[in-house]
C-alpha cells in the first residue's frame, strides 16, 4: 500500500492536481495498472496519460494480471489491444481469465494471432470455458497441426481434448506431427 500512497501523493496534493511532467504521467499510469487502482488510473488518463507507452505495457500488465476494469478503461482509452502480437489476449487465455477474455475479444483482439496462441495455452491448462469461448470466436482448433489438442492431451485435459475434437481437431493429425501424442 506503501507505492499506492506514493502513486496519490505525486498525482494529488489538497484536492487540487500536482504539476508533474509527461514521463511522470505515463509512468505513473503503469503504476496504477500494477496496483490495480481503476481510479488513480482514470486520474491518469484524464491527465492524457499515454496508453500506447512503451508497446502498450498498461494493457498488457493489466491482461496479464488479471485487472479486468483496468483493461476495459484502456481500452476505453483507445489502447491498442493488437500490439504487439495481441499479448492481451495471450495472458488473458494463458491464466484463465474468463471475464477478460470475451472483452479483449470484443475489443477486436485476433483470436488466430501467433498460430492460434490463444487456444494453445488455454488448452494446455485445461481451461475449457475459455478454450469455448475461444471456439466461438472463431479460434482454429486444427491450426499449427492440432497443437491445441496435443496440448490438452499431453496435460490430461481430457474435457478439452473432447470440445477440440467437436470442433473439427483431428487425433491422427495431431500425432502425425508429435512425438508423444
Amino acid at each position: 500500500h506503501k507505492r499506492a500512497t506514493v502513486v496519490r501523493w505525486l498525482i494529488v496534493d489538497e484536492g487540487g492536481d500536482r504539476v508533474i511532467q509527461q514521463w511522470m504521467v505515463d509512468e505513473l499510469l503503469c503504476e496504477a495498472v500494477l496496483l490495480n487502482h481503476r481510479s488513480i488510473a482514470e486520474h491518469l488518463l484524464g491527465a492524457k496519460a499515454d496508453v500506447s507507452d512503451n508497446d502498450n505495457w498498461a494493457v498488457q500488465c493489466a491482461a496479464e494480471f488479471g485487472h479486468t476494469s483496468i483493461v476495459e478503461l484502456l481500452i476505453e482509452a483507445k489502447a491498442d489491444i493488437t500490439v504487439p502480437f495481441n499479448a492481451p489476449l495471450k495472458s488473458a487465455a494463458r491464466n484463465g481469465y474468463l471475464e477478460m477474455v470475451p472483452v479483449l475479444l470484443g475489443a477486436k483482439a485476433d483470436v488466430t494471432t501467433c498460430k492460434n496462441y490463444p487456444i494453445r495455452y488455454a488448452a494446455r491448462r485445461g481451461y475449457l470455458q475459455v478454450v469455448q469461448v475461444l471456439l466461438r470466436a472463431k479460434a482454429d482448433a486444427t491450426a499449427d497441426h492440432n497443437y491445441a489438442l496435443v496440448n490438452a492431451a499431453r496435460n490430461k485435459h481430457m474435457e478439452v481434448v473432447q470440445m477440440l475434437m467437436e470442433a473439427g481437431a483431428d487425433v491422427r493429425k495431431a500425432m502425425e506431427h508429435s512425438a508423444e501424442p
